[in-house]
């Protein structure tokens, strides 16, 4: 009872956050974060495989990793940029969190040495994918307005008998 009362009071809405939470981080933006790390688990997956059979070569891996974050991004940034307006903003926030989200899991993974060489060429993949995403997307075009003074068209035409 005592937390349901005072719960309210600290949402993210009257804090100031929601701002944030409405405008640039919705929905779409975590579902295109899902898939974006789904996209690069899948990803790592096949690299391990292809260099475990001798295919993929070990100076060509970090290639196949700049290659592979930059198509995770387009994937997750064109699913978070769908919808009316602010195309890039969304495609960029979720790029951000996409890279924010890679350097957290290479601290847990204390492969600092490994990914600081190429922090800048994975950084520039992911979000030079969420800015041809955010070009990808569809534009919807509006409906014409229609003149004023226009008569409205008879669908039956000028000399049909009723």
């Amino acid at each position: 009872s005592f937390i349901r009362n005072t719960l309210p009071q600290y949402t993210c809405k009257s804090i100031g956050g929601g701002f944030i939470m409405e405008k640039f981080i919705r929905k779409n933006t975590w579902i295109g974060l899902g898939a974006a790390v789904c996209v690069l688990l899948l990803g790592i997956a096949l690299g391990a495989v292809l260099l475990n059979r001798g295919t993929l070569g070990c100076q060509s891996q970090s290639i196949y990793l700049v290659v592979l974050c930059g198509a995770a991004a387009l994937l997750g940034c064109f699913i978070a940029a769908r919808g009316k307006g602010q195309h890039l903003l969304r495609a960029l926030v979720t790029a951000a969190l996409l890279y924010l989200l890679l350097w957290i899991l290479t601290l847990m993974a204390d492969g600092i040495a490994v990914f600081d060489g190429y922090a800048l060429r994975i950084g520039a993949s992911c979000f030079l994918g969420g800015v041809a995403a955010s070009l990808l997307v569809p534009r919807k075009e509006g409906k014409h307005p229609t003149r004023k003074g226009r008569k409205p068209v008879n669908k039956r035409g000028k000399h049909t008998v009723t």
